[in-house]
């Protein structure tokens, strides 16, 4: 069987750092790497399922997949914005009460209350702001809707 140091691909016999306990056999690095690869797709796939069923209004697939999995918050775009985008209610409730950040941005900086408000979405744009941490003041990073000149630069808003 081959062995793989704690600290090296090699082991030095010379310094007595030899001992059992230093060293791992290779096929259980080499399995706890496939797992580790295996639990990352899941988590991938559970949070591509999410975004699909909030962006969808599904509200019983949702509960489903929630019960699978413990991050809700997704890097990038997350089902709650997906969700407050397109006016999905149920899903909205549902997302933030297993714990999605209201306030998480995506790569570009939009959240779920941009999303809601972008879409005309009032009862979920009211159910956003009921909770205190909802950031007030967040603001679109494409156009400024905030100010009063049209033709402003989004970064003076």
């Amino acid at each position: 069987m081959e062995w793989l140091s704690s600290d090296d691909e090699s082991s030095d016999v010379s310094s007595g750092s030899d001992s059992a306990a230093s060293k791992v056999p290779k096929r259980v690095v080499i399995k706890t790497e496939k797992k580790k690869q295996k639990e990352e797709k899941r988590r991938q796939l559970q949070q591509a399922l999410l975004m699909k069923y909030g962006s969808m209004g599904n509200v019983n697939r949702l509960k489903l997949t929630l019960e699978k999995t413990r991050d809700v918050n997704a890097e990038g775009i997350s089902a709650l914005t997906f969700a407050a985008r397109n006016g999905h209610f149920g899903c909205v409730s549902l997302l933030v009460g297993k714990g999605a950040e209201i306030n998480k941005t995506d790569n570009e900086g939009v959240n779920a209350l941009l999303m809601a408000a972008t879409g005309g979405h009032a009862d979920i744009l009211k159910f956003l702001l009921s909770h205190k941490e909802t950031d007030i003041h967040a603001r679109d990073p494409v156009v400024c809707h905030q100010t009063p000149n049209a033709n402003a630069n989004p970064k003076q808003c």
